[in-house]
């Protein structure tokens, strides 16, 4: 098996192999960055950029990889909804609205009409960068803010709202903006903008 590893074709076809270098690299570099009071997400987030397919190239981009990868969201969307319940939720209505609505329209505005003025594209352009722009990792930051055990401090809860608010105003810019001409497979940079 290590005969293959300097082809290229042995290691890259070997499903077990890639996971097993993945964790072991992800072990280690996960210790490091806590040894330097970083939070353990940088240390998978550089695991996944060095590793993948366009940096070393150990994890090759493959069916496997891919439900690998499916399977590792499915696990850390369901850990982030057992933090949450329905009367947390409807307590949280109004900071969800206010806070969230307000980051929401406030990035989508100012990084809109910058680029309007500084790039010169149409509206519809810009305020697609601007909603992408304004859209951050729920995910990366509920479990940063559990790791630190800030999730329940004032901050922590703004930017959980303003998470949730980003999660219910994303699937929204894509069916506002589908035209009866486009197939309901488009995405909707390429609806809003053609």
């Amino acid at each position: 098996m290590l005969a293959g590893m300097g082809t290229g074709t042995g290691m890259h076809s070997d499903p077990l192999l890639q996971i097993l270098i993945l964790l072991a690299a992800s072990v280690c570099v996960v210790a490091g960055v806590r040894k330097l009071a970083l939070p353990a997400i940088l240390g998978y987030l550089a695991v996944g950029m060095l590793l993948g397919p366009h940096a070393l190239a150990l994890a090759v981009d493959n069916d496997t990889t891919r439900l690998l990868a499916e399977f590792g969201v499915v696990f850390l969307v369901f850990t982030l909804g057992l933090e949450f319940s329905l009367p947390r939720l409807v307590a949280m209505r109004w900071d969800v609205l206010g806070v969230g609505g307000a980051q929401v329209l406030v990035t989508t505005a100012v990084v809109a009409g910058g680029a309007i003025a500084v790039f010169d594209i149409a509206p519809a352009v810009a305020v697609v960068i601007g909603g992408a722009v304004a859209i951050s990792s729920t995910a990366i930051i509920i479990s940063q803010l559990t790791e630190q055990s800030e999730n329940n401090r004032t901050h922590g809860r703004l930017a959980v709202a303003i998470c949730l608010f980003q999660d219910l105003s994303f699937p929204a810019p894509p069916k506002w903006c589908r035209r009866p001409s486009r197939p309901a497979s488009c995405c909707y940079p390429t609806c809003c903008c053609c």
